[in-house]
């Protein structure tokens, strides 16, 4: 038995010894001839020895046709036969292709054509990985012949075709990084040149990664999903502020440049998803990565992912939905982010953004039937009419620049020296037809500049448009180390203006600004409702103050208001609103005048907005703090003012023993006929009594004094403190 096993083994050995051969080089191979037996072939090197040695076979897919289509991967031998590139456990190399590498990282080495050969086999023959296995390849663009503005296939880097059998195909470096650095068509840097498209006369640089598309829909299962793995794309150019990007002369050199991707998937057609693993995008003058805007195609991050150097975007993700399951970094950005983020979520870092962000949860219209600008729902048939919503962790720092949310998005905001801003201007693109049901954290830290505001809520420029709704927020500011030594500071915690609708809420904030908040051109169809906030204190009241002489009726602008305009020693009532306020809105009213002003505000205890246990007058430097009530219309009292108070002196006259004085008169302004009157000596003189104290006339208290020791009082100067208030009443 043991040696019949034997004798099967060297059979075996000798037969395969037959079938397989070796090459020194895969492109000396038309030169070779093969015994018929032999069916595969081992090189040790595609045309360089060490470099790209591969296993090929001759099977039925070995043909002239792949021959002719895959010149670098598929070869004829001197008999007659064709043999091809087998991939290893579904994997083929860029190196099997051709490719040098670049060992030096200086770009004399032009690997695109080999790249670009490797890419094309793996699709027309559904193998799913190709690998780089070397640090460095350099790519030098081809020559552009479509137009500028046509949505081409040459004149990129890498092009991924419209249909993959397979479906999907990984583009996989060695770990940690395969920097793969793009140049032009001449070996150029992209930083100072690009080539000239000879069809219409505009210069052109060329994407990194361009995805086509296909025409109509092949299903979700068959659509193109693209992956990235370990891939550094270097596009050679560093970010320098200039965003115009409409003129292809003027602008591309310099400016924002759309035919220089990162990664760019043709629009409007029919994807699947792209997943950037443990992989680095950066130095494109256009959008770093611009994915596919299908409802249910996913932009996926895995891993830790950079982003950097751009005159366009970080991330526009153009509709579908972002699913982050890593963690991403990006930095020296025009925007962070554009464009609608769909179900998913989004963990990172963005650092020195130019112009901040412009995104929404959500989905775009695609239909053609639709307005594509419109907050989305769902429409897959998996998630009909559920809400798109989208969610965040994220650090920014954007200095002095807005981050603008639309709807469906909830999370957590650190913004560094950055503004969020709610912006639903009805001609602002993107987000014209309104913010919806978005509920953030934001913690806004100042540290190198002053900061204008926090959070920044713009609704429509005309009343009932009510643009932003049923949105909630929470805000959390701070001062850095440096911020305080350098006086830098947040101006307004919140501003805001136009047309804002129901359920708009700032609840549970803290932290030190000049203002609470900052209200221009505000339209009285809803306010934001403030409440239970606890904001630091304030310095200026430049934007939240109101004169009520000229404008009686308080507009609330915020939880915080400085009431001034009256004349001394007089008193102006006001009266609160009971539309357009939201249930719980907290509203602290304070006296600017100071301590000496002798200038009241009044509220009426009933009517005037409000519902209180008795009239209230506030003096300088005083405040009184309403709750509005939702279910009844109307503001109640949470915290009183202090009664009006007076400390004075007068010089009394002699009285007889048990005498009564005649009336005095002592003037308080802000006395009110009507209140209760308390006096109380301050020295205590056990031989007069202070009898029947009332406000007998505006700004006038009368009193008698009684003697109660039984002796003369010569008369002389009486020292006393003096309050009144309106009673308090019983209210139902």
């Amino acid at each position: 038995m043991a040696y019949d096993l034997i004798a099967r083994v060297a059979a075996l050995a000798a037969i395969n010894a037959v079938r397989g051969s070796t090459i020194d080089l895969f492109t000396n191979l038309p030169q070779r001839t093969f015994d018929a037996s032999v069916t595969t072939i081992n090189s040790g090197g595609h045309s360089v020895a060490g470099t790209g040695a591969a296993t090929y076979v001759t099977d039925s897919l070995a043909t002239a046709a792949l021959a002719a289509a895959h010149p670098n991967l598929c070869k004829r031998s001197l008999e007659g036969r064709y043999w091809r590139l087998l991939p290893t456990t579904g994997e083929i190399s860029v190196d099997q292709a051709g490719a040098l590498g670049d060992p030096t990282g200086t770009g004399l080495v032009n690997d695109q054509a080999a790249i670009q050969a490797a890419v094309n086999y793996a699709c027309a023959l559904s193998i799913r990985t190709v690998v780089f296995p070397q640090r460095n390849y350099a790519l030098w663009v081809p020559t552009r012949t479509t137009t500028f503005w046509a949505w081409g296939t040459d004149g990129v880097g890498i092009y991924i075709p419209a249909a993959l059998p397979a479906g999907d195909i990984t583009l996989k470096g060695r770990g940690p990084l395969s920097r793969l650095a793009f140049y032009n068509k001449d070996g150029g840097a992209f930083q100072t040149s690009t080539q000239t498209i000879a069809a219409d006369g505009n210069p052109w640089r060329g994407h990194g990664l361009y995805v086509d598309s296909p025409m109509t829909d092949p299903g979700r299962d068959y659509r193109n999903s693209i992956t990235l793995e370990n891939i550094w794309l270097d596009g050679g150019t560093t970010a320098n502020g200039n965003t115009n990007w409409t003129n292809p002369v003027t602008d591309v050199l310099n400016g924002w440049d759309v035919s220089h991707k990162g990664i760019c998937y043709r629009p409007d057609l029919y994807l699947g998803d792209l997943t950037l693993k443990n992989t680095r995008v950066t130095g494109f003058r256009g959008e770093l990565v611009y994915s596919s805007n299908q409802r249910d195609s996913r932009l996926i991050f895995e891993g830790r992912v950079e982003l950097g150097e751009t005159n366009g975007q970080a991330i526009n993700p153009a509709g579908g939905g972002v699913i982050c399951n890593g963690y991403v970094a990006a930095w020296n950005c025009n925007l962070a982010i554009e464009g609608w983020m769909g179900m998913g979520n989004l963990r990172g870092e963005f650092h020195n953004i130019l112009r901040g962000a412009a995104f929404a949860g959500g989905v775009i219209d695609t239909t053609g039937t639709g307005d594509g600008f419109t907050p989305q729902r769902q429409t897959d048939p998996r998630f009909a009419g559920r809400m798109s919503q989208f969610e965040l962790d994220i650090l920014v720092t954007s200095p002095q620049q807005q981050f603008a949310i639309g709807s469906f998005v909830r999370g957590r905001i650190v913004a560094v020296d950055t503004m969020v801003y709610i912006s639903a201007h009805e001609t602002l693109g993107s987000f014209k037809h309104g913010v919806i049901d978005t509920a953030l954290d934001i913690t806004t830290i100042c540290d190198k500049a002053n900061l204008p505001t926090a959070l920044m809520l713009i609704g429509g420029s005309t009343a009932g448009l009510k643009q932003i709704r049923n949105c909630r927020f929470r805000l959390h500011l701070q001062r850095s180390r440096d911020a305080i030594n350098a006086g830098y500071q947040i101006t307004d915690a919140v501003t805001y203006s136009g047309s804002i609708g129901e359920n708009v809420v700032i609840e549970q904030s803290s932290g030190p600004s000049k203002r609470g908040s900052g209200c221009s051109a505000a339209l009285p169809d809803y306010y934001p409702c403030f409440r239970n906030n606890a904001f630091g204190t304030w310095s200026d009241y430049a934007t939240t103050g109101q004169n009520v002489v000229t404008t009686p009726a308080i507009i609330p602008r915020g939880d915080r208001m400085v009431l001034t305009g009256g004349a001394a020693n007089s008193v102006n009532t006001v009266t609160l609103p009971t539309t357009g306020i939201g249930d719980g809105h907290e509203l602290t009213l304070y006296n600017g005048t100071g301590p000496s002003g002798n200038w009241y505000f009044a509220i009426d205890r009933s009517g005037g907005g409000a519902r209180l246990p008795a009239r209230r007058l506030v003096g300088g430097d005083d405040a009184i703090t309403l709750k509005f009530d939702g279910s009844k219309s109307l503001w109640r009292e949470v915290v009183a003012p202090k009664p009006i108070s007076l400390f004075t002196s007068a010089t009394l006259p002699a009285l007889a023993a048990n005498a009564l004085s005649a009336v005095q008169t002592v003037t308080v302004y802000g006395a009110e006929v009507g209140m209760d009157v308390r006096m109380q000596a301050t020295s205590p003189n056990t031989a007069l009594e202070i009898v029947n104290p009332q406000v007998t006339a505006a700004n006038t208290v009368s009193y008698r004094i009684r003697e109660v020791a039984g002796a003369a009082y010569a008369g002389g100067s009486y020292a006393m403190n003096i309050t009144v208030e309106h009673k308090r009443t019983w209210l139902s």
